[in-house]
């Protein structure tokens, strides 16, 4: 099974800095990537193809932060998608997939972080 969340990375920024800076790097994390997909999807549909995908690349960047592994692979995989399918990538399930999968995987990393708070 794939990993969904890095924990020796987790584990190493929580053990450095804290459980709360790295809930607030979550908290951020959040409000940005609906912004990202909502471009994405933006590009997308104006046939900005680069654009759309470059979207996606700052996804797979915020994810890597605060170590969401399967988001991190999700995103590399819609980028190169969308590079190389163009108009023929199925965005609306690529994101229908992906917005399913962060929130999954935001609740699992949220869990692991507070179980590392003391």
């Amino acid at each position: 099974m794939l990993e969904i969340i890095d924990k020796s990375y987790i584990d190493e920024f929580v053990g450095m800095a804290g459980a709360t800076p790295f809930l607030e790097a979550i908290d951020l994390f959040e409000k940005s990537v609906n912004g990202y997909i909502s471009e994405s999807k933006n590009f997308f549909a104006k046939k900005m193809y680069e654009e759309s995908a470059k979207e996606m690349h700052k996804i797979k960047g915020a994810a890597s932060s605060i170590g969401l592994k399967r988001i991190m692979r999700d995103a590399k995989t819609n980028e190169l998608e969308v590079l190389d399918k163009r108009e023929n990538a199925d965005i609306d399930a690529m994101i229908a997939n992906f917005k399913s999968s962060i929130s999954e995987d935001i609740i699992v990393l949220r869990r692991y972080v507070l179980t590392k708070q003391k």
